[in-house]
């Protein structure tokens, strides 16, 4: 595995952070991919503002990495900021 995958996506798979449901979320989504992966990720904001991100999902290693490192990328960020990141971040 560590031949494919980054070091850091290795510690998200192995560590993953955010990991779980919010009761009530101010947003939330879900979607299954074509290898039949779901991923389900939970918001909630105030003041415009991302307080707590976290995410379920039934997926592989690199789903699970995934959810961690997107769930890290978006706490404490604005919405504005949130709706501009790509997938190069």
């Amino acid at each position: 595995m560590r031949s494919v995958y980054s070091e850091r996506t290795i510690d998200h798979f192995l560590n993953p952070r955010n990991l779980g449901q919010i009761e009530a979320p101010d947003g939330f989504g879900r979607v299954t991919g074509p290898c039949g992966d779901t991923m389900e990720i939970y918001l909630k904001a105030r003041n415009g503002r991302i307080t707590n991100a976290t995410f379920w999902t039934d997926g592989c290693g690199p789903s699970i990495a995934s959810g961690s490192m997107v769930t890290e990328l978006v706490r404490g960020k604005s919405i504005a900021e949130v709706q501009r990141i790509t997938q190069a971040d």
